[in-house]
């Protein structure tokens, strides 16, 4: 039978509190409750949920960041062939060119979802 997911958590602080009292024997104890809630039905559907929350909380904030993002980043700069044309695709802004072409993961705005899906695992 499987324990209740507030169980298991009340035995980790339990336990948690033991081991700052001097109790070492504790440790093997919160290391197998971390693994058991870690593991738990609802601890994983509790992450999901706050992930989704998360995402949707900061979806618009995201969107307007990216879209902010994509105006300094030229759609070809994969391609420019030196800093000055790199400074020519940001209309004559050296700054922002120095910034984009420094800072190479903002090349990856510009890269199409499908090829970075096959260089990036998540």
């Amino acid at each position: 039978e499987e324990d209740h997911l507030e169980t298991l958590e009340t035995s980790l602080r339990r336990a948690a509190q033991k081991l700052l009292e001097g109790d070492a024997a504790q440790e093997a104890v919160i290391e197998r409750l971390d693994e058991r809630i870690k593991g738990h039905p609802a601890y994983v559907e509790r992450l999901r949920l706050e992930d989704e929350a998360f995402e949707n909380e900061e979806r618009d904030a995201n969107v307007k960041a990216y879209d902010d993002q994509l105006r300094y980043v030229p759609p070809n700069v994969a391609t420019l062939k030196s800093f000055d044309d790199l400074v020519d695709a940001v209309n004559g802004s050296r700054a922002i060119a120095k910034r984009v072409f420094s800072t190479r993961v903002l090349w990856l705005l510009r890269l199409a979802p499908d090829r970075l899906a096959k260089n990036h695992p998540v």
